[in-house]
């Protein structure tokens, strides 16, 4: 593994909880997010590694990351009706032009 890879581990665990949960319901064991690691980013970490950035994650409150003896997840992300709400939004207000709203919903 090289240096990189390491110093991103915590960014990449943190993705793969984004991709692979979203609710309290879905959560990813300790094993489970070495494998997904390894086979997507070519990480080999020890589930205590993976402890160490798990903790990091849930010490910062605003990414909403939950680890409890079932698992670890990420939740809170708007589900897809509340997306379009907030794009509906954006595209009929009269206060944003059309270039800044297609801009803001990239």
């Amino acid at each position: 593994m090289s240096y990189n890879s390491n110093r991103l581990a915590g960014l990449h665990i943190y993705s793969i909880l984004l991709e692979h949960t979203g609710d309290k319901e879905h959560r990813l064991t300790h094993k489970q997010i070495a494998y997904y690691l390894k086979r997507d980013y070519g990480i080999e970490l020890e589930r205590k590694s993976i402890s160490i950035y798990l903790k990091e994650l849930e010490a910062c409150e605003e990414l909403n990351v939950e680890t409890t003896p079932k698992g670890s997840c990420a939740y809170g992300r708007l589900d897809d009706s509340e997306l379009r709400v907030l794009i509906d939004s954006v595209l009929s207000s009269k206060f944003i032009d059309k270039k800044r709203s297609l801009e803001l919903i990239q």
